[in-house]
């Protein structure tokens, strides 16, 4: 979670005059295709001011317990079960028949067994930065027994060695121009991919890949409409989902000539495969169909669709087994499910909950809580059930979610991949208006006084205030923290506490602005911070998987709960960009803790 020194920041306080220094990187997004910039930011208004700090106290001892979450005077209970493969997305099967799942998110490549349940990490973000697995997507292995993988941010084709170690990059420079690539097949030893082109109506490429590295990769056919996961069959043609298009089109790569099957779709469609010969002699496709969650046999010649098994939105990949089985997974709520034909359900691989990352935890009026889930946004029900309000690249243009808080019938969520901005969307409408931008990480979300939003930014290291209306432009009320990991409003005594989780800082500012006050240092990654009703806050330390009670007045500290594995960091090449966990106090006593390390939620009710 980066360094947690003792000195207290540098931090900038709301006024009139002068400029904030900000970081200068920025992130633009224009209708979901990411673009990674290396830009200056202008400054707002505002002079930097020394914050006032207090001394250092010791902490309560929180050494993690081998058992699993701990905390002296509560009962743990879980209210959402973790998740194994959050945000999964590639598949493939290896010669054992093992799968292999990507998490895009998660810069990580897994193997499953499914008979035994086994799951095993082979590759993450941890490599050279030269060859880093970044933001993972289709898989697939070739013929020489190598993992060939589709790296996005870094635009990239990837190979793995079947049980891991140090990936080399074989097709640099794989893009339409903003996204880097998705789909990845071979056709006998030659490897094709096609880049992402995530803005709909954009035109997107399939490329020839030399497998070895020595040749630098070809465009072989253009003017493809969001090209996703594709498949050869046995004619030597390429069938290709064109996402938001909902159709499929049919690529010879040798020529680069482009036509289209007479099938439709009603929603965007994620990927498909040709179900081999030895299978099936007439070679029919398996579609994912990712806005309704429906998974069709369709006819390649016909076009005729026969519905195999109906599964929640998302779904994102698939992979068909030597043996017939038709493995999906689901990005959203990230799972790797088994077709069942005869039931047309979807049946679980592993158990899974079902949140992939929740980063941002606010209650209801209800007894229930609004999460963001990073590829969702969703209501968390007082008795663990989960409804999704919205959800990545299939309802409107939401993309990654770090910020959620409902105020009446309206949820307000951050976008920092959409633009960097703040939405509200109506529950009886279905309405989306924006209410801010030109945020660079905009994460965690709060209700500040009445009429306005409280906005962590992890990019700039500040905390504004935003006019809920839309009528205003943002207000900074904090710079110069660093990474903004957390965020809480004290209604009673109005007063804003944030915390820099690479400086190991909470800091305090008066709701109307004045000079920050350094409420406690030397932290371990501090994130998600609540107020009890006392006053004293509730405060994730990542690093150390503690939830620590703080005295704001004195800054003294006591452990509340050890044992919760949450330290995890986001996509190392947005490096601004982090995986918060969050805690929320509620007025019967009970303390909520949101894990994006493992999907979980739990409870940690007062005996």
């Amino acid at each position: 979670m980066g360094s947690h020194g003792n000195t207290p920041p540098q931090l900038g306080a709301k006024g009139r005059t002068g400029v904030i220094p900000r970081r200068r990187a920025s992130l633009w997004m224009e209708r979901g295709a990411a673009v990674l910039l290396v830009l200056g930011v202008s400054g707002l208004a505002g002079p930097v001011a020394s914050a006032t700090a207090r001394p250092t106290q010791s902490a309560q001892d929180c050494s993690v317990p081998v058992n699993g979450v701990q905390a002296s005077g509560y009962q743990v209970e879980q209210l959402v079960p973790r998740n194994p493969l959050p945000a999964s997305n590639g598949l493939a099967v290896d010669p054992q028949g093992r799968l292999v799942v990507a998490q895009a998110f998660f810069n990580s490549i897994s193997r499953v067994d499914p008979v035994t349940r086994q799951v095993v990490n082979i590759a993450n973000g941890s490599q050279p930065a030269a060859d880093q697995v970044q933001t993972p997507d289709d898989l697939t292995f070739g013929p020489d027994g190598n993992l060939y993988v589709a790296s996005v941010f870094s635009k990239s084709i990837l190979r793995v060695s079947p049980n891991g170690g140090t990936p080399v990059t074989v097709g640099p420079g794989i893009t339409d121009g903003n996204t880097g690539p998705n789909g990845i097949a071979f056709r006998g030893n030659r490897l094709f991919a096609s880049d992402l082109a995530f803005v709909p109506g954009s035109k997107g490429s399939i490329w020839e890949v030399d497998p070895s590295g020595t040749k630098p990769p070809v465009q072989v056919a253009r003017d493809l409409e969001v090209p996703e996961g594709f498949d050869f069959a046995s004619n030597g043609l390429a069938y290709v989902p064109e996402m938001y298009a909902a159709r499929i089109a049919k690529v010879n790569v040798d020529t680069g000539q482009v036509s289209r099957l007479g099938v439709r779709f009603d929603s965007p469609i994620t990927a498909l495969k040709v179900v081999p010969r030895n299978i099936d002699s007439t070679e029919p496709l398996i579609v994912l169909e990712a806005g309704t969650g429906k998974v069709w046999k369709v006819g390649r010649t016909s076009g005729s669709k026969t519905l195999l098994a109906q599964g929640e939105p998302g779904l994102d990949n698939l992979q068909i087994t030597k043996g017939g089985a038709v493995y999906v997974s689901n990005f959203v709520r990230g799972n790797v499910r088994q077709v069942d034909a005869r039931t047309k359900k979807l049946v679980p691989v592993l158990p899974d909950g079902p949140l992939s990352a929740p980063v941002s935890l606010n209650p209801t009026a209800d007894g229930g809580f609004v999460a963001a889930d990073l590829t969702s946004v969703v209501k968390i029900q007082a008795d663990g059930g989960v409804d999704r309000v919205s959800r990545f690249a299939l309802d409107d243009v939401q993309m990654i979610s770090s910020g959620a808080l409902q105020i009446g019938r309206d949820v307000y969520l951050t976008d920092w991949l959409a633009g960097g901005k703040i939405s509200k969307l109506g529950l009886d409408t279905g309405t989306r208006s924006t209410v801010a931008d030109g945020f660079v990480a905009p994460v965690h979300l709060r209700q500040g006084p009445q009429g306005t939003l409280l906005v962590g930014d992890q990019g700039l290291g500040s905390v504004f205030s935003v006019p809920v209306d839309g009528s205003g432009s943002p207000a900074p009320l904090l710079t110069g923290l660093g990474s903004v990991g957390g965020l809480a409003f004290d209604a009673a005594r109005d007063v804003v506490y944030a915390s820099g989780s690479d400086n190991g800082t909470v800091v305090s500012v008066p709701v109307s602005g004045g000079t920050p006050t350094v409420v406690a240092t030397g932290l371990a990654g501090p994130e998600g911070i609540a107020v009890r009703r006392d006053g004293s806050l509730l405060v994730a330390e990542a690093a150390t998987g503690c939830i620590t009670r703080i005295d704001p007045s004195s800054g003294a500290r006591t452990a509340v709960a050890g044992g919760f594995k949450m330290n995890i960091r986001g996509i190392s090449l947005l490096p601004f960009v982090n995986y918060t966990a969050d805690v929320a106090a509620l007025d019967n006593g009970d303390i909520v803790v949101s894990n994006p390390a493992d999907g979980s939620v739990t409870t940690l009710v007062p005996r």
